[in-house]
Parts: C-alpha cells; structure tokens; sequence
C-alpha cells in the first residue's frame, strides 16, 4: 500500500502521511460514516446524546469523550449510520478530523446573534439601530475589494 511503502515517481519513492482532513460539517459526517450534524448523537468529540425541542440540542455540559479506538470499535452503535469508507487508511477518525467554523459558529452561533442585534427576535433596548446596521453594511461592502473569493 502507498501509505506503508511509498509512493515511486520517476523511480523516486516519496513517504506519504495523512496529516488531517479539511471537510464541512455534512461531508464529514458522509466520510466518515456518521449521523449528520443535526442527528441526536452527531457529536463528533464526545458520546452526548441531544433532547428535542423544536430542534436537536445538547444540554449536558460534559459528557465522556471520542477516541479514535472507540471510533474503529464502532462502540457508540446510534453515532454510526454506516460503515466507514476511509476504514483501512491508518488514520484517527476522531484526532485527524478537525471541526469546522462555518456550520459551528457562522450558520449557528453567529447566524443567531446577528438575527438578535438586527431584528426581528431580540428585544428592543438589544436591536442595533437603523442607521448603524446602514454604517456597518457600507464598512463591509468596502472591506470586501480586500477580501478574496
């Protein structure tokens, strides 16, 4: 296997490592066989099982965590949808898979603090005003010409 031996190019073996894998919330959970990010035991790091009200929440604040071991052993049966594709790549399928910002902070945390300041669900003395939310969007219009896409 290349992992184990090398990979030969033009009859030079170069070592080959799996240092991390970079994926979004979804295609994490495809990849590695799990329930998807609003699944009742979709943590990726720890064994909480979440409660239903209007939506999958966590309400425990610890709970024991993942090992890659327990991860291969398959131990946390209703954390698994399906068996995991990448299985025989010498990998830790809990230390090797970092989490992502967009689906944890920007869609979640993030998405609802902005909907508080701006309205329509935070209370009245919160709500940012007319003419500031005005201010910060022509800042990040301009602050946009210096950001790639």
């Amino acid at each position: 296997m290349w992992l184990k031996d090398g990979l030969t190019v033009d009859h030079d073996t170069m070592k080959v490592t799996i240092h991390c894998f970079v994926c979004d919330s979804p295609a994490r959970a495809f990849v590695k066989g799990i329930k998807y990010p609003s699944g009742y035991c979709s943590c990726e790091k720890c064994t909480i099982h979440g409660d239903y009200d209007r939506k999958v929440i966590f309400l425990a604040v610890k709970s024991l965590l993942c090992t890659d071991e327990a991860f291969d052993a398959m131990t946390d049966e209703e954390h698994h949808s399906s068996a995991c594709p990448l299985k025989p790549l010498p990998i830790g399928y809990v230390t090797q898979f970092g989490l992502d910002c967009m689906h944890l902070a920007c869609l979640g945390v993030m998405r609802r603090l902005i909907l508080y300041w701006k309205g329509p669900v935070g209370p009245l003395h919160i709500r940012l005003g007319r003419k500031f939310v005005c201010d910060l969007s022509a800042r990040l219009l301009h602050m946009s010409q210096c950001v790639p896409f």
